[in-house]
């Protein structure tokens, strides 16, 4: 059944025995100009991009506080990660070790340090701005919320993985990555995700309305 509160719904939902509301009169007056807030607020564009950066503001906010008085969250985030890489990648190169947010090759071969960067903490921030932002219904929200951010973290370990890989494999290639390539890359890995999330969740369902003869 489609839901009625959902904006990109196009499915007419109403009884067919009710009369329009808003149908025109032949004596009804003009409409009055609507001030520039409401033009703003009641374009779906740039009510988005408004609310955007509203969430993401009060996003960073939230983030900066809790985690000062948290830091032990995001530690045992930081230690998460390293476990995760080092399980994923030990079978491959067993002379790899863990010692407290570091993971190294005993053989010499390099390692990497984690810190709260390495986390993927900062890209969960702008991926739930997205979300929130978005004209949906709020299970579309729950869902995009549930899905997106535990896959953004796995997208952030494969990321951690292949740093790890390159800096045994040549330290100038692993700037290069790690500075240059991996830092746009991550927004572009956040777009999709919200874009899996966008078409996958939030249209699936709807109908395109009929296009203009």
């Amino acid at each position: 059944m489609p839901d009625p509160d959902d904006p990109w719904n196009t499915e007419d939902v109403s009884d067919p025995d009710e009369p329009a509301p808003d149908a025109p009169t032949p004596d009804a007056p003009p409409a009055a100009p609507t001030s520039l807030w409401g033009r703003i607020w009641g374009d779906l564009v740039y009510r988005f991009f408004l609310l955007f950066f509203v969430y993401l503001g009060v996003g960073a906010g939230v983030y900066v506080t809790v985690t000062r008085q948290f830091y032990f969250v995001v530690q045992g985030l930081m230690r998460l990660t390293v476990t995760l890489v080092h399980a994923l990648l030990v079978p491959f190169q067993p002379d790899l070790k863990v010692a407290e947010l570091r993971v190294y090759s005993a053989e010499g071969r390099g390692g990497i340090l984690l810190i709260e960067e390495c986390t993927g903490l900062y890209e969960t921030v702008i991926f739930l701005a997205g979300v929130l932002s978005f004209p949906t219904t709020w299970r579309k929200r729950a869902i995009g919320v549930l899905a997106g951010v535990p896959t953004l973290y796995l997208i952030n370990v494969v990321r951690v993985m292949a740093l790890l890989v390159i800096r045994q494999w040549d330290v100038h290639w692993f700037e290069f990555f790690h500075v240059y390539f991996w830092q746009p890359a991550l927004f572009l890995m956040i777009s999709s995700v919200w874009a899996l999330w966008l078409f996958g969740v939030v249209f699936r369902g709807t109908q395109s309305p009929d296009p203009a003869a």
